[in-house]
């Protein structure tokens, strides 16, 4: 047995299974990107699903584990499995790898090499340029390699760091481990790719409770170092944004209706990531908080109802300090059309088919078209939330075409059962795809169909 540090701590508790007298051994090294530099402070975590059959459907979980001085780390009786093993380095991003025990015995090795993490930091003061002491701040952070969006509290001085990694981080079973123990920057939101080695410009959104938007463009950052003196004023104050979502006669209250409202950046793009939600109450009413001033697009959906034309969503500006209200969002009461798909006999039902189902209706801007892919054990379908208006109702089933087209007419809120389709004898089109040169027939070839 190799020994190491700290031994094999169960996240959850210590291996929960029989290990086998003989297993396999993970060594490991962790460096720099570079390869100069061990690093004996990271944490390495691990999951698995070992392939011993006394586990089936558990993970099991390592670690922590400490490297030595020079960044190597042992882990011992690993069982037959598949293992995803994670390197956690303050100032570093984190590194990933997978290992596939295959055998009982022998000794498997891996090293990871960790990139150092580029951050933003400053102060942030309010109008009277006092620091927001231990202040919540939510930011966004862009540039076009990558998107970071997070979380940040301020110190005692209004100073604050934002790491701009790939994964801060990282959920393992019932647990979180902190890529970055005892900071205060978390990252909820990331998108995009590795940094480039040269300087990259990003622009900088950061937001306290009670107060607008602060934006910063065209920051410098570098690969592997910190930003600093990125500082922020902040000076209007939020407030909030109300409105009501009813059905399509302008009266009629949708309760429980999902509202989300998104923030329209410069240049008429809405803003990604995490957006605030609330439902409506019984009244159809709905409110947000804290709202900073700003252009925002709201959005109205519910249960068995469904949005036609514009009246599901509304752009409002919010001005500092004056409440927005009077948001009137409408939907449609949805129709449905629910039936069985029958065999060629037209008595048969299909069974345990995956079928595509798909309603297309004729519209003034073009072909609008609903559909759901189903996997039916008797036959049976359902198309829901469907605007009023006539329909070409068809189902396909690969390779066996499409069943017959039938058209109907819904008007709003319908339920319409009995609406049964049948399977041709044959398909309705046939073709073989071959080969320019010598006209051999392709097989898996991918072939679209527009109509």
């Amino acid at each position: 047995m190799h020994a190491f540090t700290t031994g094999i701590v169960g996240m959850i508790g210590v291996l929960a299974f029989c290990l086998p007298l003989s297993a396999a051994t993970i060594v490991g090294v962790v460096r720099t990107a570079d390869g100069a530099k061990p690093l004996p402070e990271a944490q390495i975590y691990g999951q698995g699903q070992p392939f011993d059959g006394v586990t089936v459907g558990r993970v099991n979980f390592y670690g922590p584990l400490r490297p030595d001085q020079k960044g190597t780390f042992v882990l011992d009786d690993v069982p037959p499995g598949r293992y995803m093993l994670f390197a956690l380095a303050p100032g570093h991003e984190m590194g990933r790898q997978v290992v596939h025990v295959t055998t009982e015995r022998g000794e498997y090795e891996i090293a990871f090499a960790l990139s150092p993490v580029s951050s933003i930091s400053g102060h942030i003061r309010d109008r009277n340029n006092q620091p927001l002491a231990h202040t919540p701040i939510s930011f966004l952070a862009s540039s076009r390699y990558r998107r970071v969006e997070g979380t940040t509290i301020t110190r005692a001085d209004g100073s604050y760091t934002i790491y701009l990694t790939t994964s801060y981080r990282q959920v393992l079973g019932s647990l979180t481990i902190e890529a970055f123990p005892g900071q205060e920057s978390q990252v909820t939101f990331m998108t995009g790719t590795p940094l480039p080695s040269d300087t990259t410009s990003f622009s900088l959104s950061v937001k306290a409770p009670g107060y607008a938007f602060a934006d910063l463009t065209n920051i410098p950052v570098t690969v592997g170092k910190d930003t600093p003196n990125v500082n922020f004023t902040l000076t209007d104050k939020s407030t909030t944004l109300s409105g009501k979502v009813t059905s399509d006669d302008g009266r009629t209250p949708i309760p429980n209706a999902n509202v989300q409202l998104v923030r329209v950046l410069s240049g008429g793009f809405a803003a990604g990531g995490r957006q605030p939600f609330t439902r409506t109450g019984a009244d159809g009413t709905f409110a947000f908080t804290d709202v900073a001033p700003g252009t925002y697009q709201v959005y109205a959906s519910a249960q068995d109802f469904t949005p036609v034309g514009s009246t599901h969503y509304a752009q409002v500006t919010v001005t500092a300090g004056k409440p927005a209200a009077g948001v009137h969002l409408m939907l449609t009461p949805a129709a449905s059309i629910e039936g069985t798909v029958y065999e060629s006999d037209g008595a048969t039902p299909l069974r345990n088919q995956m079928i595509d189902v798909r309603a297309q209706m004729l519209t003034e801007f073009g072909r609008s078209t609903r559909g759901a892919t189903m996997n039916t054990p008797d036959g049976r379908y359902l198309m829901s939330h469907l605007e009023p208006g006539t329909y070409e109702v068809f189902v396909f089933v690969e390779q066996r075409g499409i069943a017959q087209v039938r058209t109907l007419s819904v008007s709003k809120g319908a339920k319409v059962k009995g609406f049964d389709l049948r399977l041709g004898a044959e398909p309705l089109l046939t073709l073989t795809v071959r080969n320019a040169t010598d006209s051999q027939p392709v097989e898996n070839a991918v072939v679209f169909m527009r109509t």
